[in-house]
């Protein structure tokens, strides 16, 4: 009788330190998968950030909208380039992008359109 005691008893305290361990490891599970949503977050708005840094730099005219020349001559510039190829944004036929990225197709890119574009050229943006 004792011995069964004893048996229901261990039985008991193992399966309480499972239970908290296995708790544990949820919780911990769950706080991996929070930093990893906040980090991603935090890249995409620092992708936006650049991005725009980008787009401001091409507007030469300050019209928050960039023409077919103000795009080629900024696509002459060795920096935009570079900048470009950081972001992970390549690209070889400058009017081709031009066109996919004026989507109401006026002639020239307001921002928005400049934005969306790049995510979509990076494959992150989902229709």
């Amino acid at each position: 009788l004792f011995i069964t005691y004893v048996a229901v008893a261990y039985f008991a305290i193992l399966n309480v330190v499972t239970g908290i361990f296995v708790e544990t490891t949820l919780q911990v599970a769950n706080v991996d998968r929070e930093d990893l949503v906040t980090e991603e977050m935090r890249d995409k708005e620092s992708y936006l950030q650049r991005v725009q840094q980008i787009f401001a730099d091409m507007d030469e005219d300050g019209s928050n909208n960039i023409t077919l020349d103000e795009f080629k001559k900024a696509m002459k510039d060795r920096r935009v380039l570079a900048y470009f190829n950081a972001l992970k944004l390549d690209f070889t036929d400058i009017m081709t992008l031009f066109v996919l990225l004026d989507r109401d197709q006026n002639g020239s890119i307001n921002c928005d359109e400049f934005l969306r574009g790049c995510m979509r050229l990076k494959g992150e943006a989902k229709s």
